[in-house]
């Protein structure tokens, strides 16, 4: 099951016809952008499967990539920029590539929370956009805001 699953890595839902037997039974007709989200998460969770369940939520991608401390901080910075302009035909592309970097370096990714961010993208993206942004430099500096300086 995992190699099946495995091999949707970086595909879109017609290029991954050994996920179908996995991943199809949570889908619903009608929703094709759900869809690709869902078959990108169960690659990416196959792709490395050791912690990819946390023992408790962490917080959307932008803490994720804020953790992320072995890489730099301006490349840090860059990527939650470039995932916030995504458009929705992109997002599971680019989401991939970043959650890969991610996991490769130990990083945990609540992928409950990225399944639910990125099936709302087409409709909610600027909100799901900012709220991305502010925990990514909320987790870079988290000291609180001081009106007094």
């Amino acid at each position: 099951m995992r190699s099946a699953l495995k091999s949707g890595l970086g595909r879109t839902v017609k290029q991954a016809d050994g996920m179908h037997k996995y991943v199809a039974p949570w889908t619903s007709p009608g929703r094709p952008h759900h869809e690709a989200v869902l078959y990108t998460v169960a690659a990416l969770i196959a792709h490395r499967p050791t912690g990819a369940i946390p023992a408790q939520p962490i917080g959307n991608i932008g803490v994720s990539v804020a953790r992320c401390a072995r890489i730099a901080s301006g490349t840090r910075e860059t990527t939650m920029h470039l995932l916030a302009k995504q458009p929705a035909a992109q997002l599971c592309r680019v989401v991939t590539r970043v959650v890969v970097q991610l996991r490769d370096k130990d990083t945990t990714v609540d992928f409950a929370q990225l399944i639910d961010d990125a099936s709302s993208w087409p409709s909610h993206h600027q909100r799901i956009s900012s709220r991305w942004l502010q925990s990514f430099y909320r987790t870079m500096t988290p000291q609180p805001y001081d009106a007094t300086t």
